[in-house]
């Protein structure tokens, strides 16, 4: 029984075997099995254990993850050392200058599509407006010819009267036509 328990020790190892092994922290270890996708395994009494696959599994890991790391930091290093840009003031004021003439030409594009959005708009509106004050001007021309032909029908009217009201009642339904004065306005 001794020797089954000594055969299931070999295969099972603990957080802090596995830690002291991978010369890891805690943290590192679950970063690990997270990028392994292990989950450590619980025996009868919840204690948690590694295997002797799982901990192979998350040596080579380790290695190669302090090997990306060692890559990164060689890439680092190398970027590092590569010559930076000389700016000058003129390169500078160059490109402050070229950003100036961008702003200014963009600002003047955008100033000539308002202007011309607002003057299509109001041709537009004019047309209307024009046909609209072509109407009102006929339409007052006729209203003043009314007039006139409504005044020259009152006149007559009123001659009318006045030559119906010479005109008196004789007898057996004989009319007889007074002189008046013929008033014309």
């Amino acid at each position: 029984m001794q020797n089954t328990n000594v055969l299931e020790n070999e295969r099972k190892f603990g957080v802090e075997q596995v830690k002291r092994i991978l010369n890891s922290d805690i943290s590192l270890l679950k970063d690990l099995c997270k990028r392994a996708s292990l989950e450590p395994k619980r025996d009868r009494n919840g204690a948690v254990y590694f295997s002797k696959d799982d901990l192979q599994i998350l040596k080579k890991l380790k290695d190669l993850h302090l090997h990306t790391m060692e890559l990164q930091r060689k890439n680092r290093k190398a970027i590092e050392k590569l010559p930076k840009p000389v700016e000058t003031n003129v390169s500078q004021e160059m490109v402050m200058q070229q950003n100036r003439l961008n702003w200014e030409a963009t600002l003047n594009n955008l100033e000539n599509n308002i202007v011309q959005r607002i003057s299509t708009t109001l041709s537009e509106k004019m047309e209307g407006l024009d046909e609209v004050v072509v109407e009102l001007i006929r339409a007052k021309t006729e209203n003043e010819t009314l007039r006139q032909r409504v005044n020259e029908l009152n006149k007559e009217v009123f001659a009318l009267k006045n030559e119906l009201a010479s005109y008196k009642p004789a007898m057996f339904g004989l009319y007889s036509k007074k002189d008046t004065d013929n008033f014309l306005f």
